[in-house]
């Protein structure tokens, strides 16, 4: 378990910038989860209220301020007068571990994204509206739109998040197209994970990325190919940062996390975890993991932002999202035809295409 010492401005060191507070906020399974609350830039007139921006998978809550500051939402939110906070969901690099077990017992990582909507979301949203007495906006990426899809499915928070903003949506993963993603799942790897005892997984191998095991630094072709068989074909990263990114990004994940998404892949679904026949009758009171209802996800106060070349959030899986959620479409809806997953969090000209129209939705 890292201390708060050593804490002590981890999340801004790329800016040199330690204008922020690490609070440590536990969920009802004894996780201790790491929120980084950012100081109100000091020229903004007024505040315009707290707003939560939590991150995808692999990936923490630095990935928000690895552009330059005029490039990153994190510091664009600051700047118009908002109080930004940044969630970390277990296990990543800013969070604080667990009250019993450490890094090295397969409890630590007996989690998928039921958990996340479970518990981290609402410690989350719960810490921001009882340290400012105000309903934050809610600002999800990729798994972390995914676990506000289960929460809200479910009837939590409903009451607690003004507005949701969801950046590469994800629900269901029937289409996700990503190569190295549709390989995994169907050759089933991810069980052999399991059968190997792998509770961790994660993209270093003796603390390198593999990335850079595979690509030179000087290799970007290579470097591209790598990502775009993740991600899709991303038209908007400055591919000659690498070795920055590569710094802070990726962070670990529990095998677990992975297998629910290959059970959703393979069964085409957006349910529970499966844990066997069994498993599921002594966890659920029935013979299959339920399914998260989306017609129960408000829609009122949302609007969605996605990718047409995005391999991880696919345009069909959306569409197919869309078709379930009430309201009969009374959302706003932004499409980017040629940006992929990274693209809304890295990608160079986000802070015109796409963080502007946040703003905008937010000041509205």
């Amino acid at each position: 378990m890292v201390n708060t010492e050593q804490r002590d401005c981890m999340l801004l060191r790329a800016w040199n910038l330690c204008e922020y507070t690490s609070i440590q906020v536990a969920g009802n399974d004894q996780f201790l989860i790491g929120v980084q609350r950012l100081a109100i830039a000091r020229h903004a007139s007024e505040s315009k209220g707290p707003v939560l921006v939590l991150h995808g998978i692999l990936l923490g809550g630095d990935v928000w301020f690895l552009n330059p500051p005029e490039e990153s939402l994190g510091f664009m939110l600051a700047d118009k007068g908002y109080d930004v906070w940044i969630g970390n969901t277990r296990t990543t690099r800013f969070s604080y571990g667990h009250t019993s077990y450490t890094k090295e017992d397969e409890g630590f990582w007996d989690w998928s994204v039921d958990e996340l909507a479970k518990y981290d979301l609402p410690a989350m949203i719960g810490l921001v509206q009882n340290q400012t007495g105000l309903k934050p906006h809610f600002i999800g990426f990729s798994q972390g739109t995914q676990q506000a899809f289960a929460a809200f499915s479910e009837e939590r928070l409903l009451d607690m998040v003004s507005k949701t903003v969801y950046m590469a949506p994800v629900a269901y993963v029937r289409n996700v197209h990503a190569p190295i993603s549709q390989l995994a799942a169907s050759a089933y790897i991810d069980r052999l994970f399991q059968a190997l005892h792998i509770y961790e997984f994660s993209t270093s191998y003796r603390k390198k990325e593999v990335v850079d095991i595979i690509c030179k630094p000087t290799a970007l072709g290579c470097y591209r190919t790598f990502i775009t068989a993740f991600t899709g074909n991303n038209c908007c990263l400055n591919f000659s940062r690498r070795t920055f990114v590569d710094s802070y990004e990726t962070q670990p994940t529990a095998t677990k996390n992975l297998v629910h998404l290959a059970q959703q892949y393979r069964k085409k679904n957006f349910a529970k975890y499966d844990y066997g026949f069994l498993g599921n009758l002594l966890r659920y009171g029935r013979f299959t993991p339920p399914a998260y209802d989306m017609s129960k996800v408000p829609t009122n106060n949302a609007i969605f932002i996605h990718g047409g070349a995005d391999a991880l959030s696919d345009t069909q899986d959306v569409l197919d999202l869309f078709a379930l959620l009430p309201d009969g479409g009374r959302y706003k809806v932004s499409f980017l035809p040629e940006y992929a997953h990274l693209d809304f969090v890295l990608g160079t000209n986000a802070n015109r295409l796409v963080y502007k129209q946040i703003l905008d939705f937010l000041d509205s």
